[in-house]
């Protein structure tokens, strides 16, 4: 038997989002669905300052939950999950709908499918490496109005879109903090031209007057003290 520590947390992308939006005085409503068991009790407990009115107890299936192994470095080496429970979720009228991609794929197809009639935006939360590019195997992604990628979930989704044609063909300008060139960005361009040939916004890109896209990248900030874990950062 190894030795380790052992900790456990509320966590999922999407009840950490609503959490942080909910502590930042936003009115959120959550919607998601929990088992009738301790864990289910733990996440609604956890989240009393935003609406769960949309949150659905099923008593006879067991709430998601995530094993995530870690080295002594913080860094995320393996995981293991139980997502079962999400295949029960169901979208409601909502002006806004954010959708991350721990969610089956069938799940999100039907989320952006229902959404799309009702005219409801999709904001979908790439997540990780691993699911990044899972709702873009198929064309429900021309779907989503908004995506927010780091430059690997980006270029992941590079590489499944690679055969996909863009159907605009702005002239890109990319800067890093203020520098007027930079060679991943520069690569970037080809899949955000086909990214926004369907999909209104791409936290990468912003329409400017000049008829040119703009993309910058902002690199995540120095961290002094040491890292205990890097899962979930990128929630809040």
């Amino acid at each position: 038997m190894l030795a380790g520590r052992m900790k456990q947390v509320n966590g999922g992308v999407a009840r950490n989002l609503a959490d942080a939006l909910g502590r930042l005085g936003h009115n959120v409503r959550f919607m998601s669905v929990v088992g009738g068991d301790s864990a289910g009790q733990s996440i609604l407990e956890s989240l009393r300052h935003i609406g769960t009115d949309y949150v659905t107890v099923f008593k006879d299936i067991p709430t998601s939950w995530c094993v995530v192994l870690q080295n002594p470095q913080g860094d995320c080496v393996a995981c293991i999950g139980d997502m079962a429970c999400h295949r029960q979720i169901s979208v409601d009228m909502s002006p806004l709908v954010v959708v991350d991609g721990n969610v089956p794929a069938d799940v999100i197809d039907f989320v952006v499918r229902f959404c799309n009639e009702e005219n409801i935006p999709v904001y979908f939360e790439t997540t990780d490496i691993a699911v990044a590019a899972r709702t873009f195997q198929t064309d429900t992604w021309k779907g989503l109005s908004f995506i927010s990628p780091n430059l690997n979930e980006l270029g992941r989704i590079s590489e499944v879109l690679k055969n996909e044609e863009a159907r605009v063909n702005y002239a890109i300008k990319v800067s890093v903090k203020g520098d007027d060139d930079d060679d991943i960005m520069n690569s970037s361009k080809d899949v955000v031209r086909k990214l926004i040939s369907h999909i209104p916004v791409v936290m990468l890109a912003s329409r400017q007057p000049d008829d040119t896209v703009s993309m910058v990248h902002y690199p995540a900030y120095a961290v002094d003290t040491p890292v205990v874990s890097v899962s979930g950062a990128g929630d809040w």
